[in-house]
């Protein structure tokens, strides 16, 4: 990128120029932090098709970090979150002054101009002057005694990177360890390490015969965590990456990638959670019923859904880049039904509009008519509908339980924060992502002709062989 390569001459030629040492120079960025996020990838055997998991939880706060680039001056971090005042705060009787950043706040957790002016001017100015001082850091070196006075206090140059150079943002390579190899290929290409020395952060080659293991004692590992990266693998058996993949292989253990969760399930909530599928095992096993559940659930539709590739090069170069998706752009939401045979009816919503418990109780009422003309052998049975839905705030509202029993259909309990036995959670909407990815509409029509086009695509099939509530 012509950007990034004109960038690295102009700031060696700053640093020749101006005499600038590693501990003058400093580097701030922000990046977002889900602190409930947990481990993306996890090891289970080759035979199992996914990991159980949960809808994401999105919460999160952002971190302003800043250190210099000999590594011995980390700045106080800036802390944005969303609450000024978290309950953890109150009962635990923690004083906002005394943690070890500067805590600040607003509804989006975003760092605003405000709040980095403030982080300059209270945090960031008074530190780097004091550790300069200490080190008689004032006054680049080289420079010339009658320039001393004026350049008595402290003095601060701002250079801001090109956008589209991520590869040499050094906060970037440190907090996000994705971009690691980016960082050593960077670096080999002579741009820091030619001003400040080596900072290659790959293991070194050691001498000697390698150092042999058991499975077993790996196995031991993986049962203990199985989202332990090979890496620390390596480090705990004292071996090398290397070995512990050779080693993965042959025991037939893949990488699978793991889902976000809300929540870490209460010892209530799993108990609940253990006997709500116990009931519905011994049920199913007294009277054949899965294959008569009606389902149903919402999704978001983005206007945008962006999709990261791969790409071939050559050592040293960085692949092609993809703009991460907007979350708060253009997005409709999509309310639908389905049973074995296919989908019984749905809705899709005008831009800004979401669901309600009134708008649920409507679409119930429209689902019971669409089921007497698409499945007539309910009321000519007499047979009640077993419908299934998630515990959303919408769905249990009261005017819906009034709604159910009206209607006399048989609702199955559905545990707290179980996705993963919600079959529109993990079958439906997991197929429809895959199929979005790359889509970009620019109207509501083009986004519902798109919906129709893939129900039609969707044979029985689908909605029942390969659906684990199907008979």
């Amino acid at each position: 990128m012509k950007a990034a390569e004109d960038y690295i001459k102009t700031f060696s030629d700053l640093i020749k120029a101006q005499g600038y040492i590693s501990q003058q120079v400093f580097n701030c960025d922000e990046t977002g932090l889900f602190w409930k996020k947990m481990p993306n990838r996890t090891y289970i055997t080759a035979e199992e098709k996914m990991m159980p998991g949960h809808k994401p939880m999105k919460d999160r706060l952002t971190l302003a970090l800043c250190a210099n680039a000999s590594g011995d001056c980390k700045i106080k971090p800036l802390l944005v979150y969303h609450s000024e005042n978290p309950r953890a705060f109150k009962s635990h009787k923690i004083l906002k002054e005394k943690l070890q950043v500067m805590w600040r706040s607003n509804p989006k957790a975003w760092v605003t101009r405000k709040f980095f002016v403030e982080w300059v001017n209270l945090v960031f100015g008074p530190t780097v002057k004091k550790y300069l001082q200490e080190n008689n850091l004032l006054v680049p070196t080289g420079e010339s005694e009658k320039n001393v006075a004026k350049k008595a206090k402290t003095s601060c140059e701002t250079f801001r990177l090109p956008k589209v150079s991520l590869e040499l943002d050094r906060l970037q390579f440190g907090i996000k360890p994705s971009k690691v190899n980016r960082m050593n290929r960077w670096i080999e290409d002579n741009s820091w390490t030619s001003l400040f020395g080596d900072f290659d952060t790959r293991d070194k080659e050691r001498g000697g015969r390698p150092i042999k293991f058991e499975d077993a004692e790996l196995e031991a590992l993986l049962d203990e965590d199985s989202s332990q990266t090979q890496e620390e693998l390596a480090e705990t058996l004292g071996v090398t990456q290397q070995a512990i993949s050779n080693r993965l292989k042959v025991m037939g253990m893949v990488q699978k990638q793991g889902n976000w969760v809300p929540y870490e399930l209460k010892p209530g909530n799993i108990e609940r959670r253990i006997c709500t599928c116990e009931l519905l095992l011994k049920r199913q096993n007294r009277k054949v019923f899965l294959h008569r559940i009606v389902t149903g659930d919402e999704k978001w539709i983005h206007y945008d859904n962006p999709k990261r590739r791969k790409s071939s090069v050559k050592p040293g170069h960085a692949s092609t880049s993809t703009a991460k998706p907007n979350i708060h752009g253009k997005k409709l939401m999509l309310c639908i039904w389905w049973d074995q045979l296919g989908v019984i009816y749905y809705e899709l919503l005008q831009p800004n509009e979401t669901i309600t418990g009134e708008r649920y109780q409507q679409q119930l009422m429209r689902l019971s008519r669409a089921l007497k003309i698409k499945r007539p052998l309910y009321a000519k049975r007499h047979d009640k509908v077993i419908y299934q839905h998630d515990n959303a705030r919408p769905h249990v509202a009261k005017v819906v339980k009034e709604t159910l029993e009206a209607l006399q259909w048989d609702v199955l309990p559905h545990p707290l924060y179980s996705p993963d036995i919600a079959p529109s959670d993990y079958h439906m909407f997991r197929s429809m992502t895959h199929g979005l990815a790359e889509q970009h509409f620019t109207s509501y029509e083009e986004a519902k002709n798109w919906v129709n086009v893939w129900i039609s695509s969707k044979d029985e099939d689908f909605f029942s062989t390969r659906n684990p509530y199907a008979a």
